[in-house]
């Protein structure tokens, strides 16, 4: 089989997007019965992209009035808190540290995981499987996997995903330089949200970090002034995923950068941000489906 080329399995998975997020909103009755409950308490946990959705959910849920919700790296999780249930995100299944913390609870909380391969570890460590292997990735860089698992438990709270599908397929129709405009020019962008958004500012400037080795930083948005703005100059960008802040965005064309901004969902933005990660590394040379240091889950030998 022929080599299909740097890139191309980010590529392909970027653009199955929008469908996969509507088959997932459709599935959630199906996974009713593992998903939190209404009023109970429960801690999200993940690492990297996974950890940035636990976020988003999390803000979400209680945003929605569904329960109080802890987002928390699976290394750094205080579950002495009350809570009536543990979410575990893991594309691989096979993380050390979901791992560990999953077999630690077994018999003493109730504990579901979402994954795209329920005969991985994690499977068989959980209570309860959401199982996603439609939307399981072929590149080390995670896209449609976090994005699918957002749709579902954005779903779960009763959001309806149709018009942030519609956004999604209208950025990804859009030829290259009407989606990025000067975006993919720019020597360093800082990402900035508010509520749920901030985790998909992380996300944002972690996909670039990882598929394009560009300087990408993230903060709410409220945090900005209070310190990250001194880098913001000619050059550089700052991008608002969410609600921007009054006063902001004159804030930062003052300095002389540019600040992006557009009027869609924050999903919908995410998939504009993975199209400047594949433009970014191909002007770099680079291949996104392999980035350096990197491998699709992380095992500790111990």
């Amino acid at each position: 089989m022929s080599d299909p080329g740097p890139g191309a399995h980010l590529a392909a998975e970027v653009a199955t997007q929008p469908d996969d997020w509507l088959t997932a909103a459709g599935s959630v009755a199906e996974h009713r019965a593992a998903l939190p409950r209404p009023g109970e308490r429960v801690a999200v946990i993940g690492c990297g992209t996974s950890l940035y959705v636990s976020q988003c959910y999390a803000s979400l849920r209680e945003g929605a009035g569904a329960g109080v919700t802890d987002a928390w790296a699976a290394s750094e999780a205080r579950l002495d808190r009350g809570y009536d249930r543990l979410l575990a995100i893991t594309r691989a299944g096979t993380t050390t540290e979901v791992r560990d913390l999953l077999g630690s609870l077994r018999g003493r909380l109730p504990t579901t995981v979402v994954l795209a391969d329920p005969s991985t570890p994690a499977g068989s460590l959980a209570d309860s499987v959401i199982a996603l292997p439609s939307v399981d990735e072929q590149s080390v860089v995670q896209t449609r996997f976090a994005t699918t698992t957002l749709a579902l438990l954005r779903a779960s709270l009763g959001e309806d995903l149709a018009t942030t599908a519609a956004q999604a397929r209208e950025v990804l129709d859009l030829p290259v330089d009407a989606a990025l405009g000067r975006l993919p020019d720019v020597e360093q962008l800082t990402f900035v949200g508010r509520g749920w958004t901030v985790g998909l500012a992380e996300e944002a400037a972690l996909k670039l970090r990882e598929s394009a080795q560009f300087w990408a930083e993230s903060y709410p948005a409220m945090e900005y002034r209070h310190g990250p703005i001194s880098i913001a100059t000619t050059g550089r960008a700052t991008w608002a995923i969410g609600a921007v802040p009054e006063g902001l965005a004159e804030e930062v064309r003052a300095t002389g950068a540019h600040f992006e901004h557009a009027e869609r969902d924050g999903m919908a933005e995410l998939v504009r941000v993975h199209r400047l990660c594949l433009e970014v590394a191909r002007r770099r040379g680079l291949d996104p489906d392999v980035p350096r240091h990197l491998a699709r889950s992380i095992i500790l030998d111990r």
